[in-house]
């Protein structure tokens, strides 16, 4: 025993006297005379090295020894967990020192992707592939955000073909709002059509990196990305230079807001290095413009671990949502939050965190709260009630009712219900048409005030009693649907066919049943020939009246077509059918003969359209196409004025599919 203690003591004497020591010794024999002792003190370096240990790196660097440089570069490389050394590195004043940053960031980047120092397409042009595969059609709003925010609401939302990236000198922060700025202009079509309008709108450029097409050489390895630009700032750059700007951009003294603005865009690449490197600059350093760039990293569905750390969680939690664009800082913490676990990393709940001193907290700071709760789904008494109250407290802010409405339907029992009574007025004067929020109401439970309370004449609005109608009809209140949607047709404030699109999208969202129930318990109490027509008219185009009275319908305008041939609202009643299997050979006819019998352009363009936009949403493309075919070759014949129209490039119009809209599915802390 006494052997093997005095041996012991011996190898201790020897041993290095700490870890700097050892990488001192490590940095020493990667100039040793033997390769294979070189290449063990790179492969020991990439697993030991820390960030404490830059000085000795760097004394390491500024040796006259390109081997010495090229092994350190591949050891720091080597690990992720290096990047933040590699980025101290990068920012040195001594060009070896830099050289090696440079390096050992290349190289994490090819391991990443191996299209990293590609240069980008052209711009504002997109692969033919992204725009055949990207098919789904999108609505959002273009000058109502700054650049960076609606950039990133298409990054988060539109499931694009790749992440975008909006260049630093865009963000919030760094550029002032561009004139025009909060006006309501509006994109619709696929997610590459959104895009260049956007950018149009927007007045700011875009191109495309990284992308390589099947079949050429490491393209399953490649990984594209969109840089969202000013005009006139494309250029010849790659992935590799844009990225070590950033990164020496997030390290540059005095200005945060650059720095927060360089955070964002490394986090909006999904590059894992890139939330290892923020990680470490926030919570090792804490420099609050790394956690800006995990905040926005989370908000795209890449929560950094660190964030799901009690500790961590509360410091986020207390932040001030005040200063310069409290607004936006508030939103962009929820839609943080909206990805978080319930569970921290140690198992921890998180809930019971969410709900700390909530009679302190501000309605911006509940509103963050209440995103939370919605994103982590757990059925909670105390957040449920947390959140009743507030959905029934007609003092409390639209913005939290509306959020508040959320998190109840994920954390309530099932079965639990609450009747909404107060307010009703400030909770829909806000609400966009064909907004989100009747569906939010009756998912979290909550149901209108009964029949006699006649609640809806609070709405002096009627795009706001068509949501109430909405409400009512998912919350199973029918005769209240009734009675609503009756008020809202007084005066025709709401034209036909938006009333068609509406009633479309609730029968699409699960409510056929009643929506037709609805129309016809009007027809039935209708007084007058006209009320039943249209309400008929409306069953028809939601696709919920029976074929009986289809074909009596339609047999009924082909009579009144014969007293009034040129009658519009005729017309437009006989091409509801169009695309019927039975009734839309003659249906198209009809529209057909009126044109071939010279009837104006202004009374026929409206049956014209609708009848394509009802095949084109039933998928009849034979019939579609020879409808269009036939009216054209007629229209030529005959001269008529509506032949220019018909042979038109923009014409007709394809709004056979309900877009996403995006700027309805976002969280707001305002009116959306």
């Amino acid at each position: 025993m006494l052997r093997l203690s005095i041996l012991l003591l011996a190898l201790l004497a020897s041993a290095p006297s700490s870890a700097g020591e050892d990488v001192r010794s490590a940095l020493a024999r990667l100039a040793d005379p033997s390769a294979r002792s070189r290449l063990a003190a790179q492969r020991w370096l990439g697993v030991h090295l820390s960030r404490d240990d830059f000085a000795d790196v760097a004394g390491a660097a500024r040796a006259d020894a390109a081997e010495v440089r090229r092994r350190l570069a591949l050891a720091l490389a080597s690990d992720d967990r290096h990047l933040g050394l590699a980025v101290l590195l990068l920012t040195d004043r001594d060009e070896g020192v830099q050289g090696v940053g440079e390096s050992a960031l290349a190289e994490m980047l090819a391991r990443w992707s191996s299209s990293t120092r590609d240069g980008p397409l052209r711009p504002r042009f997109l692969p033919l592939s992204w725009i055949e595969r990207i098919t789904t059609p999108l609505e959002i709003a273009t000058r109502a955000d700054t650049v960076e925010g609606t950039g990133d609401r298409l990054a988060r939302l539109a499931r694009g073909a790749a992440p975008i990236v909006v260049d630093p000198s865009l963000a919030d922060g760094v550029r002032p709002p561009a004139r025009g700025a909060g006006s309501r202009s509006v994109a619709e079509g696929p997610w590459g059509a959104v895009l260049k309008r956007w950018a149009r709108d927007a007045r700011v450029s875009f191109e495309v990196y990284g992308f390589r097409e099947l079949g050429e050489q490491d393209a399953e390895r490649s990984r594209a990305w969109v840089r969202v630009c000013k005009r006139g700032d494309e250029g010849e750059a790659s992935t590799l230079s844009h990225v070590l700007e950033w990164c020496k951009g997030l390290m540059r003294k005095h200005d945060p807001a650059w720095n927060a603005a360089c955070a964002r865009a490394l986090a909006s690449l999904d590059w894992p290095a890139a939330i290892v490197l923020l990680e470490e600059r926030w919570v090792v350093d804490g420099q609050v413009p790394a956690l800006s760039g995990l905040l926005h990293a989370a908000g795209r569905g890449r929560v950094s671990p660190a964030l799901a750390q009690v500790d961590n969680l509360r410091s986020v939690l207390v932040l001030p949502l005040t200063g310069s664009e409290p607004v936006r800082r508030a939103e962009r913490l929820g839609r943080a939050l909206l990805n978080l676990s319930p569970f921290a990393v140690d198992g921890t709940p998180l809930t019971p965190l969410l709900l700390e001193r909530w009679d302190a907290l501000t309605p911006a700071e509940r509103w963050v709260r209440f995103v939370a709760l919605e994103g982590q789904g757990i059925r909670d008494g105390q957040a449920a009630r947390r959140a009743r109250a507030v959905l029934t407290d007609a003092e409390a802010p639209f913005y939290l009712r509306r959020q508040a409405a959320r998190a109840l339907e994920k954390t309530r029992a099932r079965g639990e219900r609450v009747v909404v009574e107060r307010g009703l007025s400030a909770l829909f004067e806000h609400e966009p048409p064909g907004g989100t929020l009747p569906r939010i109401l009756a998912a979290a439970g909550a149901d209108p005030p009964a029949l006699g309370a006649r609640a809806w004449l609070s709405l002096d609005d009627a795009e706001a009693r068509l949501a109430f109608c909405e409400w009512s009809l998912a919350a199973g209140a029918q005769d209240v649907a009734a009675a609503t949607f009756e008020a809202a047709l007084e005066g025709g404030a709401v034209d036909v066919n938006t009333l068609a699109s509406r009633l479309r999208s609730w029968v699409g969202n699960g409510q056929r049943g009643p929506t037709g129930a609805m129309l016809e318990t009007l027809r039935s109490a209708a007084t007058d020939d006209a009320g039943r027509e249209l309400l008929t008219e409306l069953a028809l185009r939601a696709g919920v009246a029976d074929p009986e009275a289809r074909r009596a319908f339609f047999d009924a305008q082909l009579a009144a077509r014969a007293q009034r041939p040129a009658d519009p609202t005729v017309l437009r009643r006989i091409a509801c059918v169009a695309a019927d299997p039975a009734l839309g050979a003659a249906a198209r006819a009809a529209i057909v003969e009126a044109l071939v019998d010279g009837v104006p352009a202004r009374a026929l363009r409206p049956a014209v359209e609708l009848a394509q936009d009802e095949l084109l949403r039933a998928r009849a493309d034979a019939d579609r196409e020879l409808f269009l075919a036939t009216l054209r070759r007629e229209a030529g014949r005959t001269g008529h004025d509506l032949t220019e129209q018909l042979y038109a490039r923009d014409w007709p119009p394809e709004a056979g599919v309900e877009p996403r809209r995006l700027d309805h599915l976002d969280h707001h802390l305002r009116s959306p």
